[in-house]
């Protein structure tokens, strides 16, 4: 099992520029899947933020991982069939 960072971003905009701002990072460690571990972190995100539902403090996550022990990790996005980068919702 691996271990992932599953990074919640939230999307602002304002004055005419929109960003894409980290709310929350968690780490799941064991996990058998990236998929698996965005299910957990989604589940923590909103028991650390007191929400029902992760959305309402975030628009979509970003994984990472699986990530080494030292400092290196491994960048992995997930894809969709036309091989571009997809946000998790």
């Amino acid at each position: 099992m691996d271990t992932y960072r599953v990074r919640f971003f939230k999307t602002v905009s304002s004055h005419g520029k929109t960003v894409n701002v980290c709310q929350r990072s968690i780490d799941i460690r064991s996990a058998s899947s990236p998929g698996r571990a965005v299910e957990v972190a989604k589940e923590r995100f909103a028991c650390l933020e007191n929400v029902p539902n992760w959305l309402l403090h975030a628009d979509y996550v970003e994984v990472d991982g699986p990530l080494l022990l030292t400092t290196d990790s491994t960048r992995r996005t997930l894809e969709d069939a036309s091989g571009e980068a997809q946000r998790l919702r």
